[in-house]
């Protein structure tokens, strides 16, 4: 009977009839309230007993409890808060009992909800905004002139020039444009004081749209329902978990160093947690983790609606009246005419066949299933894909569990302390030429002999039973050592000198080009005053460490960074003037063509055996060579010159010729002189000829020679 009401249900709403349903009585109300037990707060039946922060900003929460029977179980979160429940809730019945739905109140968008009113307010910021949703609706407007009774036709823009100083203003006003028992009237919106919506029921739907806009913004918590079911009196643990954002937790330490000679440093360290939440915590176990899991953001609360595509209704193609002519041509006519509603018609019902084949073709596959059969069982995990990896440890993450119960009230934070151990340390004074221009730093070099891992965070140093001062502390694995400074050292004056040097080493001759070796030398000397003569230093020097240059002296740092090696030595009480010294070298080379080498330079280094015999050689006969194919060119430099002041002459004498007369002996003089110079241009090509040939033979014999000469 369920079914066939719920069938005939269905067809009345498809056949667009309206479908009356009697209302639920008080009574029926009632019993209905007594199938679903009423929801019970979480604090009581699932109080919280384990919490892990963790350093990404998430937190993970975990209640647990027992309980029999059947139970709705109630948790309150903020509202910002419900997606992670909603991505992360996990719930357990852990003896056989069965758990239903987890419900909780639907979040309709805002936009969605507001354009359900009579007025959408979502994009109203100002009285134009809203004028233009009550187009078409009566207003009575109170203005500076009295008051206007009237239909709101629309908004438009006036334009008007103020002038009266240097430059004229161009103002742009709207103007509400209403249609009044006087006709069409414009009135400035500026000039409106108040109005009133004539329509009551348009006004309701404005107060609610507003209450509807106040209610979200006011909406601060939301409730998460848990239905949980079992057989009888049975005791069933239950277990809820879930992971929701958090601050970050942090940590500070505490590093006090011993009054007398040979203590060991003691460290402290202290985890500061906030419970930010609307629970108190009671008596829960409290864990901290180093670690960052991949966390995210998704928006699973918001209801996501998904457009269709918009499908014409499919139409026959109407029967026109048929007009029976004599005329050929009035058929002919006719049956053009008729053509595009054919294509028309073709259109429509090709759209109408892809649609069907598409609800075919998606339909494929599926089996017909009566979802009003409370037998139809679906296999979901029939349909899962297989698993395709196994679950294993992945990256390092470091927790701190304090062993004691914790309790911390709603809105409180509190200091836990999480560390108390010995550390291997001693003071040191630390100086770096580029931080600190005379005063060395005081500072403890540590090693983390804790035995746990170190967090970032602040340090306070106290010397004895006195505070020294502020460190900071990096990252710290176990049984690393550490260097922190956190004072000037007022009694330690430090001082630097840096001197430079150079010396040739060696000369080479590599594909034909000589190789000069030279070793620069790079001296710093640091020199310090102890002004304390009650106690001695442990000094650690910081020296620039530069790409290319290697150390010298000493042999060895006490550490190398990538940027710094530190030198460890000892400054003894009351002593002034005292040295260190950091040599440190580099060797470059400079290649130079061996017909340019400075000889006599060559010959001062082979006197000191830098150089030998072969290279000595070689290079003599190489600049020999050039030599030759110096004085060749010099030679050609010559003859070219001639050259050239006989072509400049004989452009003088043409130059002349075309002045004198043809029969005069002055033109037969330059006659002969131009017939001599010819003769002698014939001869200098062939000198020019017989010269070019004897520089490029020579300048091969010396490319030839010096073609992957190596000489050492």
């Amino acid at each position: 009977m369920a079914r066939l009401m719920t069938s005939t249900a269905a067809l009345v709403v498809a056949a667009g009839m309206t479908l009356s349903v009697a209302p639920v009585t008080l009574a029926q109300q009632a019993a209905l309230g007594a199938m679903a037990p009423a929801a019970e707060d979480a604090a009581e039946l699932l109080p919280l007993k384990n919490i892990i922060l963790y350093r990404s900003g998430v937190g993970y929460f975990e209640r647990r409890g027992t309980i029999a029977g059947e139970h709705r179980i109630a948790l309150s979160f903020e509202t910002e808060q419900i997606n992670d429940i909603l991505k992360s809730l996990v719930l357990l019945d852990l003896d056989g009992g069965s758990i239903d739905a987890v419900s909780y109140a639907s979040k309709e968008p805002l936009n969605r909800r507001l354009a359900g009113f009579g007025i959408d307010i979502s994009n109203v910021s100002s009285v134009v905004d809203l004028m233009r949703q009550l187009r078409g609706q009566g207003v009575d407007l109170t203005t500076r002139e009295g008051q206007v009774h009237g239909t709101v036709l629309g908004i438009e823009e006036r334009t008007s020039v103020v002038t009266g100083g240097d430059t004229p203003i161009t103002l742009r006003e709207p103007y509400l444009v209403v249609t009044t028992q006087r006709g069409v009237e414009a009135v400035a919106i500026s000039a409106i004081n108040s109005f009133q919506i004539a329509d009551d029921a348009l006004a309701e739907e404005l107060d609610r749209a507003l209450g509807a806009l106040a209610e979200a913004k006011a909406d601060r918590t939301k409730t998460v329902e848990m239905s949980l079911r079992g057989e009888g009196g049975k005791q069933r643990r239950i277990v809820a978990a879930y992971v929701h954002e958090m601050p970050v937790w942090k940590t500070s330490y505490r590093l006090v160093l011993p009054d007398e000679q040979g203590g060991a440093p003691t460290l402290q360290g202290w985890a500061i947690v906030e419970n930010t939440t609307d629970s108190d915590w009671n008596n829960v176990r409290l864990g901290l983790a180093s670690g960052r899991p991949v966390g995210f953001t998704m928006d699973l609360y918001e209801p996501v609606y998904v457009g269709r595509p918009d499908v014409p209704v499919p139409v026959d193609r109407g029967v026109g009246p048929l007009v029976f002519e004599s005329a050929q041509a009035q058929k002919m006519l006719g049956r053009a005419a008729a053509a595009p509603a054919t294509e028309s018609r073709l259109s429509a019902a090709d759209m109408v066949a892809g649609q069907r084949a598409l609800t075919m073709n998606s339909n494929q596959g599926w089996n017909e299933v009566d979802l009003n059969d409370p037998n139809q069982n679906f296999n979901i995990g029939g349909a899962a894909p297989a698993s395709a990896a196994t679950g294993a440890e992945v990256g390092e993450q470091f927790m701190y569990t304090v062993d004691a119960p914790v309790t911390i009230e709603r809105q409180r934070s509190a200091m836990l302390p999480i560390l108390v151990a010995p550390v291997e340390g001693k003071r040191v004074s630390i100086f770096n030429p580029r931080e600190m221009s005379k005063h060395p730093m005081r500072g403890v070099a540590f090693t983390n002999t804790s035995g746990l891992h170190l967090l970032p965070g602040p340090l306070a140093v106290y010397d004895g039973n006195t505070y020294a001062g502020d460190a900071q502390i990096p990252h710290t694995s176990r049984n690393q050592d550490r260097l922190l400074a956190y004072a000037l050292d007022l009694d330690m004056f430090m001082y630097q000198e840096v001197k430079y040097d150079q010396t040739t080493m060696r000369f080479t001759i590599a594909d034909g080009l000589v190789r000069k070796q030279v070793k620069h030398v790079r001296s710093t000397e640091y020199k310090w005053n102890n002004y304390d003569d009650s106690r001695d230093r442990t000094l650690i020097i910081e020296h620039p460490r530069t790409a290319g240059w290697e150390l010298v002296k000493p042999e060895k740092p006490r550490a190398t960074t990538e940027n710094l090696w530190r030198f460890e030595t000892k400054a003894e009480g009351g002593k002034t003037g005292v040295t260190f010294d950091v040599d440190e070298q580099q060797v470059l080379f400079e290649s130079i063509a061996m017909v340019s080498v400075d000889l006599p330079e060559l010959l001062a280094a082979a006197a000191n055996g830098k150089v030998s015999q072969a290279v000595i050689d070689a290079v003599r006969k190489a600049q020999g060579m050039q030599s030759e194919v110096r004085t060749i060119e010099r030679q050609l430099q010559v003859v070219q010159k001639e050259r050239d002041g006989i072509f400049d002459d004989q452009r003088r004498i043409r130059d002349n010729m075309g002045r004198v007369d043809r029969n005069s002996n002055l033109f037969q003089t330059y006659m002969t002189k131009l017939a001599a110079q010819e003769t002698r241009l014939e001869e200098i090509e062939q000198e020019v000829t017989r010269l070019v040939a004897a520089r490029d033979a020579a300048q091969g014999r010396l490319n030839e020679f010096l073609n992957g000469l190596d000489v050492e």
